[in-house]
């Protein structure tokens, strides 16, 4: 008995003298893109004031969500604005049908 109770002894030694292997680390896949942001960040994001933000919200050419008291916009709504309000450059050169 008092063999087993020497090898428990040295084995609880050991155990306390090795360090334990610190766990592996799973990598942390990236951060997903926020789907919605609220007034402030669109304004941020596009460049206008938060208040430009809210008018376009409340003539309908923003739409939004409604969660409790917040409103949230889509990141696409505000890709789809950018779009619907993207107005050709003219080309600077000759012009045709002018006098040469």
């Amino acid at each position: 008995m008092a063999n087993l109770q020497e090898k428990t002894a040295e084995a609880l030694q050991q155990q306390r003298a090795e360090p334990s292997p610190a766990p592996k680390k799973e990598p942390k896949p990236p951060p997903m893109p926020p789907l919605s942001v609220g007034a402030a960040r669109a304004s941020e994001i596009l460049g206008l004031s938060k208040s430009y933000i809210y008018s376009l919200m409340n003539s309908g050419d923003l739409p939004f969500t409604l969660i409790g008291h917040r409103r949230l916009i889509e990141v696409a709504e505000l890709k789809a604005l950018l779009e619907r309000n993207k107005q050709l450059r003219p080309q600077s050169g000759p012009q045709e049908g002018g006098a040469a």
